[in-house]
């Protein structure tokens, strides 16, 4: 599933689980959703998925981008840049 489609359906996940995106990361990446592991990294076949952000996360800044009026494209977009400056 694509980052942007799950982010549209963030609330069919559980929010204790984490987000694992392939780089770069674009709406387009593909995307797993897993319980909350310390881990950075999930590799499956050749593919490489990288932590991105705990659902509970992502729900919060949706709730403070709420305001700003960004529709929904550009909101999952500030999400992006977002994580990009988290800590890894």
């Amino acid at each position: 599933m694509t980052l942007f489609m799950v982010l549209l359906n963030l609330n069919q996940f559980p929010e204790q689980h984490n987000l694992y995106v392939q780089r770069p990361w674009t709406l387009e990446s593909e995307t797993l959703v897993q319980n909350q592991t310390s881990i950075n990294c999930i590799i499956q076949g050749e593919d490489r998925y990288s932590y991105f952000l705990p659902i509970s996360t992502i729900q919060q800044y949706f709730k403070y981008l709420e305001p700003k009026n960004l529709c929904l494209q550009d909101s999952c977009q500030r999400i992006i840049e977002f994580a990009l400056q988290a800590p890894e």
